[in-house]
């Protein structure tokens, strides 16, 4: 951070041509107008992070991969969903960059996930009150992000050219040879960022779900998709919100056949023209009557209500605490001791308070009376 202006200025080595202080200068108030914190090149990212340069270098230039691979079921039971995890030191810049670059650009106030201060839960409350709910599903929302608009979102944040090119590749992972799971695209090479930098070409490199800046990235890309849905549900009279990949309209009136498939395909066409494609097997429809369920919370009624499941799970723990003692009880359900069941039926019971906070309150009295600590 350059304090003074006027002493950098001073300070100029002679080699050190006028015109490069004050580009510098530039970038400074420009990017800190912004709100961003300054990189000027891959080796003061490295100097700001504390990361080795040699090591981001190997990253960036895609000499190193970088991530360890696996995978998980996925919440619907069918498939399964692949995870890349970063070795420490690119976690850890990955981390630097969410919390001084990406989390300080605004997202869509219609998105919810990664963003500090917003949950699942304020996503869900927007829609209480609902008769009606279309929940659409987003096709490898993250695999869809690829370096090429990491690297616009960084350029309209006035990074400059290599730098923001740079950054792009930390953020971003590539495969050396084309994968099925993987989105068509990545099986070129990413000539359109590659072709003005001092890199070899590799293939397009992709947004890794398991990435500590991937969250907040896909928000801003998605910001542009996310003003289009916002102006379809204007025209339909609805609330929309998105939460990473899950995407919801609701309204409190009744909702025609008709309108319900117009709505469909308006937000198909903004989702297609933002370059997302919608999971049609996971598409939802909810008229009156039907359960009213919205990332793990009912919505149908005057306020916000726990799934039955989730009261079925919290009474599970606090009836065999209060049976069979809460040493025995945490052995039974596979805990190593009982401070991992106690926080595990704390946590349980906080979710709970967000949501429902009088039911919430007659957990915890149970709950403080059964705990040990």
């Amino acid at each position: 951070m350059i304090n003074v202006p006027h002493l950098y200025r001073r300070g100029r080595p002679p080699e050190v041509d006028p015109a490069v202080v004050e580009r510098v200068l530039a970038l400074e108030a420009r990017q800190r107008n912004l709100g961003v914190q300054p990189i000027y090149t891959l080796r003061h990212l490295a100097h700001l992070t504390t990361v080795d340069y040699g090591y981001l270098r190997s990253i960036t230039s895609r000499a190193r991969d970088g991530y360890d691979v696996y995978e998980v079921a996925k919440r619907s039971g069918s498939g399964k969903r692949s995870i890349a995890a970063p070795e420490p030191p690119l976690a850890v810049t990955q981390r630097w960059l969410l919390d001084n670059v990406f989390a300080k650009l605004t997202a869509s106030s219609a998105s919810y996930a990664y963003i500090q201060g917003k949950s699942a839960v304020d996503c869900a409350r927007e829609h209480v009150g609902a008769r009606w709910l279309l929940k659409l599903d987003l096709k490898d929302f993250f695999h869809q992000i690829d370096e090429i608009q990491v690297f616009g979102l960084l350029r309209a944040a006035k990074y400059e050219p290599l730098p923001a090119f740079e950054i792009a590749r930390i953020c971003t992972r590539h495969t050396s040879s084309p994968q099925p799971w993987l989105p068509a695209k990545y099986s070129r090479e990413a000539s359109a960022t590659t072709s003005l930098m001092p890199y070899s070409k590799q293939r397009l490199g992709y947004l890794p779900q398991g990435s500590p800046s991937s969250g907040a990235i896909s928000n801003l890309v998605a910001i542009n998709m996310d003003a289009a849905l916002t102006e379809v549900s204007i025209q339909h009279h609805l609330t929309y919100t998105r939460y990473a990949d899950d995407i919801s309209f609701s309204s409190a009136a009744d909702v025609s056949r008709a309108l319900a498939g117009n709505v469909i395909a308006d937000a198909g066409r903004a989702i297609e023209r933002a370059g997302f494609e919608i999971n049609t097997a996971k598409t939802r429809v909810l008229g009156p009557g039907s359960r009213m369920r919205l990332l793990g919370v009912l919505i149908d009624g005057p306020k916000l209500r726990l799934t039955s499941q989730t009261r079925d799970r919290i009474e599970f723990h606090l009836r065999g605490m209060r049976k069979f003692g809460t040493v025995e009880h945490g052995k039974s359900c596979g805990f190593r001791d009982t401070i991992g069941l106690q926080h595990h039926v704390r946590g349980l019971i906080d979710y709970a308070n967000d949501v429902d906070p009088d039911i919430a309150k007659s957990y915890m009295v149970r709950f403080r009376d059964l705990a040990v600590y």
